[in-house]
């Protein structure tokens, strides 16, 4: 932990004791100073914001990691109301979308979530009764996305996947071209 940021706890911590009535031996700064090494003093900042907006008791080093880690109870409903909304949005895309085309989603967990679910067209092809267990799974999914900080998902349609085609070069050799799947062929393929 840098100068700057150990000054920052030292405030930080003499601010919420004033605040709570609380005394704070300057063993303790120490021992903050110890648990909290690892982090950096933007995540500090907002960990200690967050925390005097949200809570009416002197923190402990546990509930400013918990906070930084996205282990508190604000943060695990903000992440669950997000999660929820991404849901909502990823079903709504099969509808305006399909599984042929790709879709796009403002927020990158979305995609990353039903990247791990196994991709976009598993995804569509959830049925109405397994729907309430791949949205307990898609939130679970999103959470880890979310705390990992994992980037955006690669998501794409069926008509978006390009695919190896041997195309016959009259010489008796082939030639490896990328083409777009047919819609018409994937539809007859269906079929079967």
């Amino acid at each position: 932990m840098n100068k700057e940021t150990k000054l920052y706890l030292a405030d930080a911590l003499t601010g919420m004791a004033a605040v709570h009535d609380k005394e704070l031996p300057a063993a303790a700064i120490g021992i903050w100073s110890m648990a909290l090494e690892e982090y950096s003093l933007d995540d500090l900042r907002k960990a200690f914001n967050q925390h005097a907006r949200t809570s009416k008791w002197m923190p402990k080093p546990s509930d400013i990691i918990d906070i930084i880690e996205g282990k508190d109870e604000t943060t695990l409903l903000e992440i669950e109301g997000a999660a929820e909304k991404g849901f909502a949005a990823a079903l709504r895309s099969i509808g305006a979308v399909g599984r042929y085309n790709t879709p796009r989603f403002d927020d990158p967990r979305v995609s990353r979530a039903i990247e791990l679910m196994g991709g976009w067209q598993d995804f569509c092809d959830m049925t109405d009764r397994e729907e309430p267990f791949e949205r307990k799974r898609f939130i679970a999914l999103y959470r880890r996305a979310w705390q990992t900080g994992d980037g955006p998902g690669k998501l794409s349609g069926s008509l978006d996947r390009r695919e190896e085609i041997a195309v016959p070069c009259g010489n008796g050799e082939q030639k490896l071209l990328e083409e777009p799947l047919d819609p018409e062929f994937v539809e007859n393929m269906e079929a079967f």
